[in-house]
């Protein structure tokens, strides 16, 4: 098993209790753990537009442990999200087939290169078995109740948007959030991947185990 987890600028947001990075945390926690319950390796490698850690996979609890810390203890950093950069390195370092959980809020830095144009996710899937989790935030769902006008910044660079918080522009900005969102779910469902979308302000643990439940038994 191998866990890739996004540390972008992005990660750091949430209007909830926990933040999307503390998230992936507790989910990359669960999932180390239940690794090494299974006496699998386990690998982990960190990324923003450049790979930020790596542990190559190993057993036992102590490896599960050095990788939370790790994970934990990373300094925040400005920089967005680059996946063609990070899915190289992991193709690179992958010398067996393994399952790979991605965890990420899919959020991309508008200048990289995105996903359906990556060469290297497209040939990862083909011979791995990629599962991504994919974290969103309650108001990246739906604007927030009020009047006036808001102005939103991107968390993957120094673009900004100013919008009204009209009826008209809430139903705009939930279709553009749909589609995002079903065009993620047909990606991923194109390359033959299960995929998990989290909501980081509910409970993560059963929807996690429903997954991996369903994926024994599939």
């Amino acid at each position: 098993m191998f866990l890739v987890v996004d540390v972008s600028r992005s990660m750091r947001f949430s209007t909830a209790r926990w933040s999307k990075r503390m998230r992936t945390i507790h989910v990359a926690a669960t999932l180390g753990f239940s690794a090494a319950a299974e006496n699998c390796h386990l690998g982990f490698m960190a990324f923003s537009d450049k790979v930020e850690a790596y542990e190559p996979p190993r057993k036992g609890q102590a490896h599960v442990w050095r990788i939370i810390e790790r994970l934990y203890n990373l300094r925040d950093t400005e920089h967005g999200t680059n996946c063609e950069t990070a899915i190289r390195f992991l193709r690179s370092h992958l010398r067996r087939t393994a399952i790979v959980f991605l965890l990420s809020d899919f959020v991309i830095d508008p200048d990289a290169t995105p996903l359906t144009d990556l060469p290297d996710f497209k040939a990862l899937a083909r011979k791995h078995d990629v599962v991504p989790i994919v974290f969103e935030d309650e108001l990246e769902r739906s604007l927030p109740t009020g009047h006036g006008l808001i102005r939103l910044r991107s968390a993957e660079g120094p673009h900004e948007l100013l919008l009204s918080l009209s009826s008209k522009q809430r139903t705009r900005f939930e279709a553009l959030v749909n589609h995002r969102k079903a065009a993620l779910r047909d990606l991923f469902f194109s390359l033959g991947m299960d995929c998990l979308f989290l909501q980081v302000g509910e409970p993560f643990l059963d929807p996690l185990m429903t997954l991996l439940e369903r994926r024994k038994k599939g």
